[in-house]
């Protein structure tokens, strides 16, 4: 009878081991079952908050995407001079409230998807073009 309980014993610790592992897996690993392109979207969403500018997503965008990029940031610098406020104050708020979750992706052709994410907190979803350029995955601003 002491050795059946012994086994009984082993055998929930065994479970709850690989209980509390599969969730490890599933909640704090989450990195690991994204998509080539979710990570580009995630990485981008990174970028821009750890730095507090949208410059940051440069690495991360198409070709045709960059010359878009430097207008929207000098507008930006621009209204910042006209209107007060630092937009990295507005970006450093909106990351700490909004997390980001990925809903799906959509495959259009194969190099082609949009990557569908939603922010804690709100109901809209967010779609990001992203495109293969040359062998890597990249955001496309007007999706081009």
């Amino acid at each position: 009878m002491t050795s059946r309980n012994n086994y009984l014993t082993q055998l929930k610790f065994f479970v709850t081991f690989l209980i509390f592992l599969l969730l490890g897996l599933l909640t704090g690993c989450n990195g690991m079952l994204l998509s080539e392109r979710q990570k580009v979207v995630r990485a981008s969403h990174d970028a821009v908050c750890n730095e507090k500018d949208f410059k940051a997503m440069r690495p991360f965008l198409s070709k045709s995407s960059l010359p878009i990029l430097d207008l929207s940031t000098s507008i930006a610098n621009i209204g910042q001079i006209f209107l007060g406020g630092a937009l990295s104050d507005r970006i450093a708020v909106e990351c700490h409230s909004a997390g980001q979750s990925f809903v799906d992706e959509i495959k259009v052709t194969d190099e082609r998807y949009i990557v569908r994410t939603k922010n804690s907190g709100s109901a809209e979803v967010v779609e990001t073009v992203v495109i293969l350029e040359n062998g890597i995955w990249k955001i496309s601003i007007l999706g081009l």
